[in-house]
């Protein structure tokens, strides 16, 4: 049998096939970060989403390496109240009130504590139960907002003691300043329900 000799192009190209997947396996396996020039990989070159938060080591990104206005801060204000209230009927009762301003786009995040007591007959047990929601408002008396569900605290004896604890969001129209309201009221039977030691916290972010 003739044995088959390859041509000398044969030869070359085959020599060149060699070295050129031996190049690729060297580059998947020896490209480093210290092989990547400074400003090689810019931000058009990565795919959105590529990056997460899982994938940035902690520590590594400072507030000085963020863009303006990348991260918002909101602007707040707080309002404590530690007047006693009593709720007498089923008809909501205004606990506390606070403004805050707003800015164009911003949205106005607010949370509020209460504590809540039934005022009974010693040893009753009754059907009690206080109700709390977050409403706002704009200023000038336009349509009130639910910020939050309608939270619901069952006490059910005399001196039994709940706590509120509610959080809300709306993002107004327009700027300006936007109020919000925490509302109470009882429901169940003629037991007094006491709240007192609110506070409320609002303050406008950025979406």
């Amino acid at each position: 049998m003739k044995r088959l000799i390859p041509s000398p192009a044969m030869a070359v190209a085959l020599l060149a096939l060699i070295v050129a997947l031996s190049g690729s396996a060297y580059a998947v396996t020896k490209i480093g970060t210290k092989q990547i020039k400074s400003n090689a990989v810019t931000t058009a070159k990565i795919k959105n989403k590529a990056v997460t938060g899982a994938k940035i080591r902690n520590g590594s990104v400072s507030a000085a390496k963020l863009a303006p206005g990348v991260v918002s801060s909101g602007v707040g204000t707080k309002a404590t109240q530690y007047d006693t209230f009593f709720l007498l009927t089923d008809s909501p009762q205004m606990i506390l009130v606070e403004d805050v301003k707003v800015g164009r786009g911003q949205t106005v995040m607010a949370t509020a504590v209460a504590n809540v007591y039934e005022m009974a007959v010693p040893d009753e047990i009754t059907l009690t139960k206080a109700l709390c929601q977050l409403v706002g408002q704009s200023p000038d008396g336009g349509q009130s907002v639910e910020m939050s569900p309608l939270m619901s605290v069952s006490l059910g004896r005399a001196g039994r003691y709940g706590q509120v604890s509610l959080t809300g969001y709306h993002r107004p129209s327009k700027a300006g300043e936007w109020r919000v309201f925490l509302m109470c009221q009882k429901s169940g039977d003629n037991a007094l329900v006491k709240v007192d030691s609110t506070s409320m916290l609002l303050w406008a972010v950025r979406p």
